[in-house]
């Protein structure tokens, strides 16, 4: 190719049928494992074969949930985005390569081949219908949904080299940028309390010298990202609810607490000024505690490290003070900063409160009993923290709880 000439790209939008897309996987499965001298000989036989795995695509790495999610906008009818094709040049037959779209196109094809049971799914009724279904255990008219279900390809027809082909699909994904899961739970959940969220992180981008600015670590790519978002959000449920042993990380928590809000605000019953009150509380005992750590919800709080980027904001430590404060009564005064750095001295000493501050919840729950029990048994006393005891038993009962089940 001269250095002069201008490469030339064609396409088509073909709608592929999934019993068609089966068909052709198949096809390529074929064409990858036959001698090249059967291919020469009997070209027809891999007629629009497509090829899951070009040397460029990623590893997959969908899960049997995320995979059941397809199957399932498929039988609710929800159009699934568009995949992208390319052309294999000279080999004679329309054999395709799959630029964009593999997870898609492999949890339909495995899920046809018998290869997974539905699972997680929670849309779509009755789920006892679904869930734990192959796909042969489901009726035929499901099944016909299923294989005559349109999908739209954007086909490329044989590109002049495979670096070409390298390029577009780097072009693409460049050009695309995919939803970060807290995007997504913005886009998915409406409420009033989340739209109270981004103005607090909107407005605390803005103030740079306030205390908690820095106590949040809000850096461009956290907050273009919503990683501080998701973080409040987290905290949130904590400071209503307490700690959830059933949960075993801070994103659950997240997504729980927003589809929880999501509900209310539909129905009519969310009532968000008491939780923000209790956060605006949460923020004056934070921003107590920058006085002496500017950064309180990083390892410094406990081991006086210095540091920077992520390692100025722990997930698990801003989860253990929402849930000091939840569980706990604090008086802010004079000797408020003496007693709390004696607490994290405890703590930090404690090898067996220290190890189980994590984002798994039944972790911290047995943190912050294991810190109530030395309270308990120290002589030491305390007139700015006490440890509300109703609500530990409650702690310990759904521990207990949670071993039974």
């Amino acid at each position: 190719m001269s250095e002069n000439s201008q490469i030339k790209i064609s396409y088509s939008r073909p709608l592929l049928s999934v019993q068609d897309i089966v068909n052709y996987i198949d096809k390529g499965e074929k064409y990858l494992t036959d001698e090249v001298e059967l291919k020469e000989s009997n070209p027809m036989d891999y007629l629009g074969a497509i090829i899951l795995n070009p040397p460029y695509q990623r590893e997959y790495r969908s899960s049997i949930k995320e995979e059941s999610m397809i199957i399932e906008s498929i039988l609710l009818n929800i159009p699934i985005p568009e995949v992208f094709l390319v052309q294999v040049p000279d080999s004679g037959c329309q054999v395709r390569n799959v630029m964009d779209g593999r997870h898609r196109l492999n949890a339909i094809y495995r899920f046809v081949k018998g290869k997974y049971k539905l699972q997680g799914l929670d849309i779509i009724a009755p789920k006892e219908k679904y869930n734990g279904y192959a796909f042969n255990d489901l009726v035929n008219e499901d099944k016909i949904k299923i294989l005559t279900y349109k999908i739209s390809a954007l086909e490329f027809v044989p590109l002049e080299d495979e670096n070409i082909e390298r390029e577009l699909f780097t072009r693409y994904n460049k050009a695309t940028k995919p939803l970060e899961p807290q995007e997504i739970r913005y886009a998915t959940y409406t409420s009033n309390t989340s739209l109270y969220v981004s103005s607090f992180v909107h407005k605390l981008v803005k103030q740079e010298k306030a205390p908690l600015y820095k106590a949040y670590n809000i850096t461009d790519s956290r907050s273009k990202m919503q990683k501080v978002h998701q973080n409040i959000f987290t905290l949130l449920f904590i400071l209503e609810y307490g700690l959830d042993v059933q949960y075993f990380n801070s994103t659950e928590l997240a997504d729980v607490y927003m589809k929880n809000k999501n509900d209310e605000f539909r129905e009519k019953k969310e009532n968000q000024q008491e939780i923000l009150n209790t956060f605006t509380e949460f923020n004056n005992f934070v921003s107590q505690i920058c006085e002496y750590e500017p950064h309180p919800f990083s390892i410094r709080l406990f081991e006086y490290k210095t540091g920077a980027g992520n390692y100025l904001f722990r997930t698990s430590i801003s989860m253990f003070l929402a849930a000091l404060f939840y569980y706990c009564e604090f008086t802010i005064d004079e000797n408020f900063i003496e007693e709390f750095k004696s607490l994290v001295e405890i703590v930090h000493c404690e090898k067996d409160i220290y190890d189980n501050i994590s984002t798994n919840s039944k972790l911290m729950a047995k943190a912050i009993i294991n810190l109530y029990n030395t309270f308990q048994n120290r002589k030491t006393t305390f007139n700015n923290i006490r440890f509300k005891s109703e609500k530990i038993n409650q702690l310990k009962t759904s521990i207990e709880k949670n071993k039974e089940d």
